[in-house]
C-alpha cells in the first residue's frame, strides 16, 4: 500500500473525488468520533468503490493481482495525492462492488512514509456495516487505524 502516480483519468477525477467525500461522509456518520479523528490526524486516504474504481492485471500463475486507487487527504479535507493498494484481498474476495476504505494517519511522519512508500509495519481494519452497531473509533496501530465499509 502506498501513494503513488495511479490516478483516476483526467475525465473521471471530479467523479471520483465526489465519490472519496462521499465515502468519507458515510465512514463519519456510521462511526461516532470518526469525523474529530480525522481532524486530529495527519491526513487519510479514502478508497470509494473498490471493485468499481480497481483494476485488475494477470498475476503469476493465473491470479488477478488488483490495483484500487484512492484519493488523499489532509486533516483539513485538502485532497494532496493519489494512492492504490496492491491485491486487496478484502473485497476483490467478495466481490468489491461498492466496499469502502478509509485509511487513517496518526501522525505527519507515518503519512510522508505512505506517501514515499516506505510505510513498514501492519495496520489491521476495523469493520463497518450499516446496521453494526460500531461504537466509535478505533486505535491506531503503528500509526494508522484502517476502516472498512460497504
Amino acid at each position: 500500500m502506498g501513494a503513488c502516480s495511479t490516478a483516476p483519468s483526467k475525465d473521471d477525477r471530479s467523479l471520483f473525488l465526489v465519490e472519496a467525500r462521499q465515502g468519507k461522509d458515510y465512514f463519519t456518520k456510521a462511526i461516532p468520533g470518526l469525523n474529530d479523528q480525522l481532524k486530529s490526524s495527519a491526513g487519510y486516504v479514502v478508497f470509494p468503490g473498490i471493485g468499481k474504481w480497481g483494476i485488475l492485471f494477470g498475476g503469476e500463475h493465473g491470479q488477478a493481482v488488483g490495483v484500487v486507487i484512492g484519493a488523499v487527504f489532509t486533516a483539513d479535507g485538502k485532497q494532496i495525492g493519489w494512492a492504490s493498494v496492491s491485491n486487496p484481498n478484502i473485497g476483490l474476495q467478495v466481490g468489491g462492488q461498492g466496499l469502502q476504505m478509509i485509511i487513517v494517519f496518526e501522525t505527519q511522519k507515518v503519512l510522508e512514509e505512505f506517501k514515499a512508500n516506505t510505510m513498514a509495519g501492519s495496520a489491521s481494519g476495523t469493520a463497518v456495516g450499516g446496521d453494526s452497531g460500531v461504537t466509535g473509533i478505533a486505535k491506531y496501530t503503528n500509526g494508522v487505524i484502517v476502516y472498512v465499509g460497504a
